[in-house]
């Protein structure tokens, strides 16, 4: 199994905070914002009410500043102060940035003063050496003065030089960027130091703030012809400083001062031609041929910042900034936030665990007896903000969204918990934390301190991580800090224990002694003699061998690649044949290393084939699925990624995410960019480039602006401004103004994009431009077609030329040209033969064919237009219902069109040639009908006989569908009593209507009085008048009894529809019909009359015209 990484130095701590928007600890801040003046200068001050970092980015006039707390204030009463200086401010992205734009020409210096960050802001024109108005804050005596020096030219003439700083775990570094080989003196007093250069320059102290540093207290340029620059230590510390090629590099160390360094002058010289003391056994630091510049890596290897060790995502002042001597800073008290309070009663004894995650509170409860969690939600909000219940496992999990920040206390009365946010940190007792690497049981994890009796386990829906949480009965009993650990990670807690695991085999367990946490593979925990000597809440160091990938390591010691290559290559010839296998792994880790994927692959394919089983250990197949990544062999990677081994790796979770977003599933990339982020920081260049890269796109394609905004910036401190004009930049920032809402802008970015030498990115800008004229209707459709049809050339094979095709489709598609679309789709599923895309071209080809024939938009196609479309595609008809949907819906559509042949010989087919059983039975009527309607009753009988149901049971309605059409073929082909035998037996309604048509049609009056008879219905009441269809109805039973010779019927229809046919409009012709009662029936010459008025109910033609507009479908 291989190890993960565990992060605990600051500098990582930082960049998982900043990258997954976690804040360590249990507080939160809130900032009050004022400002000064002194006419020459000016200071915005931000004064939170607890230690909070920052985090600043400098881009032309505008000044971006990142804290790890939402800024809840508003800049009205500061800015009429500072208006000079500062154009707008504004609160941006999540809450916690500062937007600054400076008005013309002046220039910002950001800088900590406490739990203070203090802006200060410099008018153009000012001549520093004068300094400031206010004075200035003396520095300490006595000090050894400088040599006495030429006036230095004019401030406009003086170069900027590049302050660096950086972190390291026994030192903090200064490094000074000069240009060109220059002497300099160091001094010190007590706790300041002062560095002379023999040169006039402006020092740059943007990427040197001292909050980042432990041991610098403060950083300033002193005036002067030649640049002086006064550095405040804090603690009991020593220098050390030497000169490496034209840098000078100031590191200040943990303890008290060397024998050497107290014996010395308190002023040391170096001249430019001196080598300024380096330790001999510290190497010059070299660079990796993979890097661009020569200033990436420390002399340690580490993925850092020069000589400082700055962490790779520092931020970047893309301009220098004018360091002017500190101003008194304007303090006033922190305002004291409101105190919500919730108390929650679950009425019985119960569990709770309380912690903040980002801006949410978390309450938990567990109890033996079953908790409403709607009541207890109830009850947290609205003290607590807005609430969410969230699934969980095991207990009541509550996610509020509290109105203030701040820290949180935890009460318990009884079987009442009151929760609290509170201006000052409460008392509270922690629970401990003992890493058991020898217990009997295997090693384990203990938390003790509290008392535990229940686990619930839960997904974090904004996180997307599993929690598993042991609520406590101990009121305020939590950890202070997050913990982390190779298989999992303790959060901080205000109450109870919080562990997310990052393996899958990871279990937490209620003991005895308090909350143990195991691995049913074992955890990997250090020896028993280190264990002793750890502090509770510290977490063991990053090492090399913890990452899968150690890129520094592979690179080699060796700056030239060539060179490096050679070495490898002669170390592989030389080693005997047991070795061979591991040279050529470690040759393939060099080739990763640098860049060639191919190479990588071609070697460990032999490896594997001398070893098959390396497959399964030594981190092979996780370096070959990022191999395959970086080939562009994404099915490849995803099923070496996916190996078991590599289960729960965030550092894995970084290239399946990379895969994802090549195959364009960004879904998944965001996901997996947001688990893995944190290991970002930890690969050199250009890895950490490429992930940052592809995680910002990840990030704006979900939707999530503000974290895109903030990982294009980490990517511009990364690259030093220079990925500020990729094509990928530009295309982002498009996508997220687009977003946004801010057309103008998105139209500027994605033309800058389209303008890179990029050749992906540039043709996805111009999409997207063509994208937005759509959406604003700008653009007629057939330009829009041509530009997209241009692009398809563009880029040719991947996921972007798929969704060109697509967008081709539903362009053509939306306006009604549906062979283009299917045009198109047919070349796409041809181009592309024989591969997954092609396969899913050909699925959604026949997709929209039968959409087309089976949905609404036949309808609007002109007949014959639908019967070419229809030959031309005929091969798409489907198998089963598909194919029958679409013939169907494509006959109706000719039969709409009085177009009855063709639809009645797409029906023949589909009858004769593709259905069978119950199907082909319930077509046949369909066709018949068709046929009749046609004039052709022979090709009716024809099909009803073809669809014969052959023994089969045929539901009662469709049986007597199929007689009724039978007895109407039969009679039409002059069968009539044939006709009246088919239906003898069928007393429906329908059957009826035919009988009496056919009885009529062939004068045979008996059968059609009859027939008739059973049409009528009963009189209407006393008082109602008959319908128009009955009246009609009682009229032609009337002639048809009078035909008949039959008297009686003719009295009994005078008897019982004489009233209601009196009123009607037939009154006068019901009259002749009955006005001889007991007679015989009314005189021949009046019988012709009669029915020379009125006309024939023609039941059978109604009963056809269904079939004609679609009624009498089933």
């Amino acid at each position: 199994m291989p190890k993960l990484l565990r992060i605990s130095d600051r500098s990582a701590l930082a960049v998982a905070a900043t990258l997954l928007g976690v804040v360590l600890g249990n507080g939160a801040a809130t900032a009050d914002v004022r400002a000064s003046d002194d006419g020459r200068h000016g200071q915005l001050i931000f004064d939170w009410a607890m230690p909070t970092s920052f985090e600043s980015l400098h881009r032309d006039d505008r000044l971006l500043l990142d804290f790890d707390h939402p800024v809840a204030a508003g800049f009205d009463a500061a800015m009429a102060r500072v208006g000079a200086y500062v154009k707008e401010a504004r609160i941006v992205g999540d809450g916690s940035q500062v937007l600054l734009v400076l008005a013309d020409g002046v220039t910002a210096e950001e800088s900590r003063d406490g739990d203070a960050v203090v802006v200060d802001l410099r008018l153009p024109g000012i001549d520093e050496a004068a300094g400031p108005a206010v004075a200035p804050t003396p520095t300490p005596q006595p000090m050894p003065p400088p040599q006495a020096a030429a006036p230095g030219p004019p401030a406009a003439e003086r170069p900027s030089i590049r302050v660096r700083g950086g972190e390291h775990p026994t030192f903090s570094r200064l490094v000074f960027d000069w240009t060109e080989t220059v002497g300099y003196d160091v001094a010190r007093d007590d706790d300041t130091v002062r560095i002379v250069f023999d040169a006039p320059a402006d020092a740059d102290f943007a990427r040197a703030a001292p909050a980042a540093l432990s041991r610098v207290a403060g950083i300033a340029q002193l005036p002067g012809g030649r640049l002086q620059v006064a550095v405040t230590v804090s603690g009991a510390i020593r220098l050390r400083h030497f000169r490496t090629g034209t840098k000078i590099v100031l590191d200040v160390l943990d303890g008290e001062p060397a024998v050497a360094e107290a014996e010395a002058p308190a002023a040391e010289s170096h001249t430019a031609a001196g080598s300024a003391g380096r330790p001999p056994t510290e190497p010059e630091p070299t660079a990796s041929p993979a890097r661009e510049s020569d200033d990436r890596t420390g002399p340690n290897g580490d993925a850092n910042d020069a000589e400082t060790g700055t962490p790779a995502f520092a931020p970047v002042a893309t301009e220098p900034a004018r360091v002017a001597e500190p101003m008194p800073l304007l303090r006033s008290p922190p305002a004291k936030p409101v105190d919500p309070v919730a108390s929650f009663e679950p009425g019985v004894p119960s569990m709770l665990a309380v912690f903040r995650r980002g801006a949410s509170l978390w309450v938990l409860f567990a109890a033996e007896d079953r908790l409403d969690a709607n009541a207890l939600a109830a009850q947290g909000s609205p003290a607590l903000g807005p609430v969410d219940v969230v699934r969980a496992e095991g207990g009541i999990a509550l996610r509020f969204q509290p109105p203030v920040d701040g820290p949180v206390s935890v009460t318990r009365r009884g079987t009442a918990w009151t929760v609290a946010i509170e201006d000052e940190v409460p008392a509270r007792e922690a629970l401990s934390v003992i890493p058991q690497p020898d217990y009997p049981l295997g090693a384990r994890v203990l938390i003790e301190g509290g008392s535990a009796q229940g686990l619930i386990r839960l997904v974090d829906p904004l996180v997307g991580d599993v929690l598993i949480v042991a609520p406590v009965a101990e009121p305020a009993r939590g950890l202070a800090e997050s913990v982390r650990f190779a298989q999992f990670r303790l959060l901080p807690t205000v109450q109870g224990v919080v562990a997310t695991p990052l393996s899958q085999t990871v279990a937490m367990r209620i003991a005895r002694d308090g909350v143990e946490i195991t691995d049913v593979e074992g955890l990997r925990l250090s020896g028993s003699v280190d264990t002793a000597r750890q502090v509770t809440f510290v977490a063991p160091p990053v090492e090399p061998h913890d990452l899968l990938f150690e890129i520094e390591r592979w690179r080699g010691a060796e700056s030239d690649f060539y060179r490096g290559r050679q070495a490898m290559e002669r170390r592989l010839a030389a080693a005997p044949e047991l070795e061979r296998d591991r040279a050529r792994l470690d040759l393939a880790r060099f080739y990763f290393a640098n860049g060639f994927a191919q190479e990588t692959l071609g070697l460990l394919t032999l490896v594997e084939e001398s070893q098959p089983s390396i497959v399964d250990r030594d981190g092979f197949a996780a370096l070959r699925g990022a191999a395959r990544v970086l080939a562009d062999d994404m099915a490849g990677a995803v099923a070496d990624l996916d190996h078991p081994e590599l289960a729960g790796s965030p550092e894995v979770a970084l290239w399946r995410a990379l895969a994802a977003a090549k195959r364009g599933d960004w879904p998944e990339a965001a996901a997996g960019f947001e688990r893995g982020s944190a290991m970002i920081g930890l690969y050199p260049s250009p890895f950490a480039e490429m992930f940052t890269r592809w995680s910002a796109e990840a990030a704006v394609r979900q939707g999530e602006t503000a974290t895109a905004t903030d990982r294009l910036s980490r990517l511009s401190s990364l690259t030093e401004g220079e990925s500020d004009d990729w094509g990928s930049t530009q295309f982002v920032r498009g996508l997220i103004a687009r977003q946004e809402g801010d057309k103008e802008r998105a139209v500027t970015a994605f033309e800058a994009a389209a303008g890179t030498e990029d050749r992906l990115y540039r043709t996805m800008a111009d999409l997207a431009l063509v994208e937005l004229d759509i959406e604003a209707d700008e653009i007629d459709w057939r330009d829009a077609v041509e530009k997209l049809e241009t692009l398809r050339f563009a880029w040719r094979g991947d996921a972007f030329e798929h969704g060109l095709v697509d967008q081709v489709v539903d362009l053509y598609w939306r306006a009604g040209h549906y062979r283009e679309a299917l045009a198109a789709l047919r070349q796409a599923s041809r181009a592309f033969a024989d591969t997954p895309e092609g396969t899913a071209y050909a699925d959604r080809l026949q997709g929209r064919f039968v959409e087309l024939f089976a949905g609404g938009e036949i309808a609007t196609m002109p007949p014959m237009a639908a019967i070419a479309l229809y030959n031309d595609f005929a091969d798409l008809v489907p198998e089963g219902d598909g194919g029958t949907v679409v013939l169907e819906g494509l006959a109706e559509r000719l039969v709409a069109m009085d177009l009855l042949d063709q639809a009645g010989d797409l029906l023949t087919d589909l009858v004769e040639e593709r259905l069978t059983g119950a199907a082909r039975v319930g077509v046949g009527p369909r066709l018949a009908a068709i046929r009749l309607l046609d004039g052709d009753p022979e090709a009716a009988l024809v099909a009803l006989d073809a669809s014969e149901a052959n023994g089969r049971q045929v539901e009662a309605e469709l049986a007597a569908e199929r007689r009724v059409l039978r007895a109407s073929a039969l009679s039409e082909t002059g069968d009539a009593s044939e006709a009246l035998r088919v239906l003898e037996e069928d007393r429906t309604p329908l059957a009826a209507s035919v009988r009496a048509e056919i009885a009529w049609r062939g004068q045979e009056w008996p059968a059609a009085a009859e027939a008739l008879g059973q049409l009528v219905a009963p009189p209407p009441p006393r008082g109602e008048t008959i319908r128009p269809d009955q009246a009609e109805l009682v009229l032609n039973l009337g002639i048809a009894l009078a035909l008949a010779g039959d008297a009686v019927g003719l009295s009994h229809l005078a008897r019982d529809y004489g009233p209601p046919m009196a009123a009607s409009t037939q009154a006068n012709t019901f009259a002749i019909l009955t006005r001889s009662p007991g007679s015989s029936g009314p005189p021949i010459a009046d019988l012709a009359a009669v029915r020379s008025q009125v006309t024939e109910v023609d039941l059978y033609q109604k009963f056809l015209a269904s079939y004609r507009d679609g009624s009498a479908i089933r």
